[in-house]
């Protein structure tokens, strides 16, 4: 008996066409797919997940069909879970400009004050020194203020700079992992080698007189810390961010054993117009030094500055 192939293969693909077709279905997403390339809105929204957190591609199938049947509240609502989970997403030029627009006044209402909030967690985590948390929230303020300041949104790569000192600062204050110690054998128990590691705590920070300028050691090795003689800041432009603004950024200065500042650095910048001031006003600080066994010694402090408009 003879067998002709041709036809063979092809009620074979006949055959497996239902199933494939099925099995692409049987996707919610790949399904809602087809359906929003059908213009099926209606079913796009049947077929997508009805969870909150159902994931980029869905919350952008489910606002672009929404805003098709004109039920723009609703989308807005996903469009704020989306640009919430994927800041830099913006509707390509292949959407209407009505899209667009919608799309534009929710960014523009929600991510914004995201970053603000995100920085200002991470920076109490920071001050708590729950430097795990400060990470995560500062990562997350930068990621969405990078992505307003490439769209021109005032303040964000101020805040995006500040934001990636912090997180900076908080990476190299970070414990190390706890490694598990090793177990060595013998005939009678186990002998458990304990591994020490030494984290250098932050010293309790101190309020500065001349302004909200918060003064931490930064060298803990001398038996007495340098103390402030003389530390004053230069005059703060109070009209600078508007009513309420506050920009706060950390310097480090090496202090000799004269009590003279011979070096400073930046760590993380208060403002781009009053860093260069700052910098020049560190030269004439001056210290009682700090001292080991009654010698003096040269150290280290770090000076968190704190700027407020009124």
């Amino acid at each position: 008996m003879k067998f002709n192939a041709p036809l063979l293969v092809s009620l074979l693909v006949c055959l497996a066409a239902p199933v494939l077709a099925q099995e692409r279905m049987s996707d919610p997403l790949e399904a809602a797919r087809l359906r929003y390339a059908a213009a099926d809105y209606d079913g796009t929204i049947a077929a997508l997940p009805s969870t909150d957190a159902s994931g980029v591609e869905a919350n952008r199938l489910r606002a672009l069909s929404l805003l098709a049947l004109g039920r723009v509240a609703e989308a807005e609502v996903a469009i704020e879970r989306l640009v919430l989970a994927a800041p830099g997403w913006v509707p390509g030029d292949d959407l209407s400009p009505r899209v667009r627009v919608v799309v534009r006044g929710v960014r523009d209402r929600v991510l914004p004050d995201t970053a603000r909030q995100a920085y200002d967690e991470g920076r109490r985590a920071y001050e708590r020194h729950a430097y795990a948390g400060a990470i995560a929230h500062l990562e997350r303020a930068i990621t969405i203020a990078e992505a307003l300041a490439l769209e021109g949104q005032p303040g964000m790569e101020d805040l995006r700079i500040l934001a990636d000192g912090f997180l900076t600062l908080s990476r190299s204050l970070l414990p190390p992992p706890v490694v598990t110690p090793p177990v060595l054998a013998s005939s009678s128990s186990p002998i458990v080698v304990p591994l020490a590691a030494l984290v250098n705590a932050p010293a309790e920070a101190a309020e500065s007189e001349v302004t909200a300028a918060v003064v931490s050691a930064a060298d803990a090795s001398p038996t007495f810390e340098a103390r402030v003689i003389r530390q004053d800041l230069p005059p703060w432009r109070l009209g600078l961010g508007g009513p309420g603004a506050v920009f706060r950024g950390v310097i480090d200065v090496q202090i000799d054993a004269e009590g003279r500042v011979v070096a400073s650095e930046m760590v993380v910048p208060v403002h781009p117009g009053y860093d260069p001031e700052l910098m020049r006003a560190a030269r004439d600080w001056r210290y009682e030094p700090a001292r080991r066994e009654g010698v003096p010694v040269p150290t280290r402090r770090r000076v968190e500055v704190a700027l407020r408009s009124r």
